[in-house]
């Protein structure tokens, strides 16, 4: 008996209550038998005469259909943006002093990189005010030369012990030299010496361990010269300890003359970080939030002068395309946002951070924008002027690749890179771009061959597997097809209240906002030294303080720093300060301690 075929057709619309589609079978028409199928089958005898059985008719069996290879996703373009910060100083000579110490090492190692790998590119987000230290270094105008010629004293004496306290890892070659013996001695000395566990160090120890720290900061640029032989005393006079310092000084303008090189050809951008990295949303309007903690500081003229002189710092070494901004720790709020397209920033740079606050759909689609957003530009239109372009660096991938052991091969950051270039573009889909943030001076770097691991990345990034782009050059050549009015505040450290959230930090941003009040408001940045004053005390770094973990000694230490910042802008408006500025007490809520029984 012959069956009718059934041939299961997969509807292409939806059931009508959602879901998978439905499976309808469809019958098919029986086929008529054909003449020869239905002749009977003639039987040749056989020798003995008895019939053969008759073969079985096996249907044929079709080859079954190969599964489809999926197309692999195109890796991402990658955009790697080098993060330098200023040192923690109340002292502007002090951090000129520091970028001097390390620029030859950390920046030279991303300028011989670049040349030796034309296709790679890389950006830059340098602290203004620590990319001005460097130049001022470069013309031999810093505490670490007036440290040299036994000149500095007080509090910014002590600032430059602290920086010169800080070893680079060297190779073990290097280390056995009697140069670098004396001076880890020396520089495991100061910290206690500021202590004061340990004895103080003399004049003479002082201008020896500027010297020495110069030396062995052109050791690892591999910038000694013709000072090579004063590896092997473990003692300079002081006029070998200011000729070393000089020569630090020479490699310093070497870098920035290199900087200046390969800007000018396009492979490395300069971002405008403003000064002191504040906290943007803060300064203008407190981050748009309110609460018992949130103190509105009303600096947004502040934020907005930053800003300028960022782009102005930027300009003065890179002339090609205007600039970007780096917005400090990708700090983000919508009144920050629409200060950079009031003051002409090319785009600006935030963390993806922002994103994952932002409120999102529930459907499968939306769930998956939201995952492929990091990868893409946005056209911010955070005011009825013309859009900002911004792009939001990918804060965990950023996070592990600054903090990568320095025990892995060289070019382990090169092939991690790669991988994440690979998800972000399955993920993001095409047209896709991951930035990724490296802390210049991470735990990453904390490596003798720390300049071949740069190297390698733009090895990788040279490679025909990768797109190396700088953010600039990349949204001029890909206009950013997604739209936003806005996301919800937030920064790498997710959300603002790691600034201004406490009640010892309200009483910073207090201080700040009487001293500023008392001195003119946004007329008292018309005076240098007050703005200067102003600017000093908004930097990021001072607002974390009350909830570090350290000493308490090192605590009251920056704090005491921070009062005499808030003292001076009274001071430089012919005002009297208050006796106690920003007192720090015991937090609402917080435990008391017992005494034993």
């Amino acid at each position: 008996m012959n069956a009718a075929a059934l041939i299961l057709v997969i509807a292409a619309t939806a059931s009508p209550g959602g879901g998978s589609p439905i499976a309808t079978p469809l019958p098919q028409a029986t086929p008529l038998p054909s003449p020869a199928a239905t002749a009977p089958a003639t039987i040749a005898p056989s020798a003995s005469s008895t019939p053969a059985p008759a073969t079985p008719t096996v249907a044929p069996t079709q080859a079954p259909t190969a599964t489809p290879v999926p197309t692999p996703a195109y890796p991402a373009d990658v955009a790697v943006v080098w993060h330098i910060s200023a040192a923690v100083s109340a002292d502007a000579s002090v951090r000129a002093a520091a970028i001097a110490l390390s620029a030859p090492d950390s920046l030279g190692s991303i300028v011989r990189a670049l040349r030796a790998h034309p296709r790679a590119h890389f950006s830059l987000a340098m602290d203004a005010g620590a990319l001005n230290g460097l130049a001022r270094a470069a013309g031999g105008d810093s505490a670490l030369q007036m440290m040299a010629a036994g000149r500095l004293i007080g509090g910014a004496r002590a600032d430059m012990m602290r920086v010169l306290a800080q070893v680079p890892a060297l190779d073990p070659s290097m280390s056995a030299t009697p140069a670098v013996r004396r001076y880890r001695a020396l520089a495991a000395t100061a910290p206690l010496a500021l202590s004061g566990r340990g004895s103080a160090l003399s004049q003479a120890d002082s201008v020896e361990l500027a010297g020495f720290g110069a030396l062995i900061r052109l050791a690892a640029a591999d910038e000694l010269g013709t000072n090579a032989p004063l590896l092997q005393k473990s003692a300079l006079t002081d006029a070998e300890a200011a000729a070393v310092v000089n020569a630090l000084a020479a490699a310093d303008r070497k870098t920035l003359d290199g900087v200046r090189e390969v800007a000018a050809s396009g492979q490395l951008e300069l971002i405008a970080d403003p000064a002191g990295e504040p906290i943007l949303p803060l300064l203008i309007d407190g981050g748009g939030k309110s609460g018992a903690n949130i103190v509105l500081v009303g600096a947004g003229a502040d934020a907005a002068m930053l800003v300028d002189q960022a782009l102005r710092t930027v300009n003065a070494l890179a002339t090609a395309a205007p600039p970007g901004v780096y917005s400090p720790h990708g700090a983000y709020d919508d009144q920050a946002a629409a200060m950079l397209e009031q003051h002409r920033a090319s785009f600006a740079l935030f963390s993806d951070r922002v994103l994952r606050t932002s409120p999102i759909g529930g459907s499968s689609a939306a769930v998956h924008a939201a995952d492929a957003g990091p990868y893409h530009a946005y056209a911010l239109h955070a005011t009825s002027g013309s859009a900002l372009p911004v792009l939001f660096w990918s804060e965990d991938d950023s996070s592990a690749l600054s903090v990568l052991s320095p025990g892995l091969p060289q070019g382990a950051m090169g092939a991690r890179v790669t991988d994440l270039a690979s998800v972000a573009g399955a993920r993001g889909g095409a047209g896709s771009i991951v930035v990724l943030r490296i802390d210049a001076e991470g735990l990453w770097a904390r490596r003798p061959d720390r300049a071949r691991v740069i190297d390698l990345l733009a090895a990788a990034l040279s490679s025909s597997r990768l797109t190396s782009v700088a953010i600039g050059p990349y949204l001029r050549a890909h206009p950013p097809s997604l739209s936003s009015y806005g996301f919800a505040p937030a920064a790498d450290e997710g959300g603002l209240t790691y600034w201004m959230g406490t009640f010892n930090q309200a009483k910073m941003w207090t201080a700040l906002g009487d001293a500023r009040k008392v001195a003119g408001g946004d007329n008292a940045l018309a005076r240098e030294a007050t703005r200067t004053a102003l600017f000093e005390s908004e930097a990021s770094h001072w607002y974390v303080t009350p909830n570090l973990i350290a000493p308490q000694s090192e605590i009251d230490r920056l704090m005491e720093d921070f009062r005499v910042l808030i003292g001076r802008i009274y001071q430089t408006s012919g005002k009297s300060p208050p006796p106690n500025i920003a007192p720090l007490s015991p937090e609402p809520g917080a435990a008391t301690p017992k005494p034993r029984s």
